[in-house]
């Protein structure tokens, strides 16, 4: 997708969801540089990143220097609809933070019927172990890979950041039914 074409989809996505935002483009100097995009919405203010081969960056934490976004959307409709998901948010709390994982799978599309039905188990275990505080990464897994992902985790320290392999083997995953029942 030309860059010019993705940013002007991102941008007519968040407008239709958020039809009274300011939107600012600022082009970069040549064609593989990082395109950033100014979000104002009445006291909310947000700034999303675009690279040709790395797609929509959002920051959900607080940004030091030479930060990168903590979440990539390679799709236009994702980015905005995560946009418009940390606003809504921010009208209630005025902060910015990750996403849960209820708003990860609505951003994907998939119902909570279809998840639970891939990972054999019922709608209402899937409905709880969203709701949960804290949950094991063996679960965690399984339900991100149910819908398409992998689960990546990292530990980040000043001046370094690092992922973390927690399992020892491949099938060394533990058995979810405990946790979600």
């Amino acid at each position: 997708m030309v860059s010019q074409d993705a940013v002007a989809e991102f941008v007519e996505f968040l407008r239709q969801s958020l039809p009274e935002t300011t939107v600012s483009v600022d082009a970069p100097s040549h064609a593989a540089g990082e395109w950033f995009i100014d979000i104002i919405h009445n006291d909310f203010e947000t700034q999303v990143s675009w690279q040709p081969l790395h797609g929509f960056g959002l920051f959900t934490a607080p940004v030091g220097y030479g930060d990168r976004p903590n979440e990539i959307f390679a799709s236009p409709s994702h980015a905005a609809t995560r946009v418009t998901q940390v606003y809504l948010e921010w009208q209630h709390t005025h902060r910015i933070r990750a996403i849960h994982l209820s708003e990860l799978r609505n951003i994907l599309g998939v119902q909570q019927a279809a998840l639970a039905s891939a990972m054999l188990l019922s709608q209402p275990a899937i409905s709880r172990f969203e709701s949960r505080d804290d949950v094991k990464i063996s679960t965690l897994s399984s339900y991100v890979e149910a819908i398409g992902g992998r689960l990546d985790i990292r530990a980040n320290f000043d001046g370094l950041g690092i992922s973390v392999d927690l399992y020892r083997s491949q099938d060394a995953h533990h058995d979810q039914e405990e946790e979600l029942a």
